[in-house]
């Protein structure tokens, strides 16, 4: 939750934020995704990419599901406001089970994903989420914690 001395100045940068997002996209020669048409969007993960890209901090740039027939693995690269990713990869954990009860150290079971950081200013930084060990028989899985984040990412922070 915010405070409010936070969200009044959150809603002040708003427009400026959306300006500085056009120049970051202009810099790396790459299209508005909050002007993307539906149907060039992966249909299993749709709903929650058009979401995120309306929201007013983090944006979806590329993205993928995972195919049963395709050596594919799911991903998706997220545009941040550097401000805010710290709250992005808080909501990237919380969108994985951590009802897991392995003991087996050094690594203790679950889901395993990797996140790297890409292209970046001093406004907003490239991150790549993508699943590890990718199993085909768990394509429905990875697509619910796909959908799972991006539906639950919150649109301001």
């Amino acid at each position: 939750m915010t405070s409010d001395l936070y969200q009044h100045e959150y809603n002040n940068n708003n427009h400026y934020n959306h300006n500085r997002l056009s120049r970051f996209l202009a810099s790396i020669n790459y299209s508005d995704p909050r002007y993307v048409k539906p149907k060039d969007i992966d249909k299993n993960i749709r709903e929650g990419i058009i979401r995120i890209n309306k929201s007013d901090w983090v944006w979806t740039v590329f993205s993928c599901s995972g195919h049963k027939n395709k050596p594919y693995h799911p991903y998706l690269v997220f545009i941040v406001d550097n401000k805010y990713k710290g709250l992005l990869l808080e909501n990237i954990y919380n969108s994985f089970s951590t009802n897991v009860h392995s003991t087996s150290f050094p690594l203790c079971g679950g889901r395993t994903f990797e996140i790297h950081t890409g292209y970046n200013d001093d406004n907003f930084t490239m991150i790549t989420l993508h699943f590890t060990n990718y199993k085909k028989s768990r394509l429905k899985e990875y697509q619910s914690v796909l959908n799972n984040l991006l539906m639950n990412i919150p649109l301001s922070p």
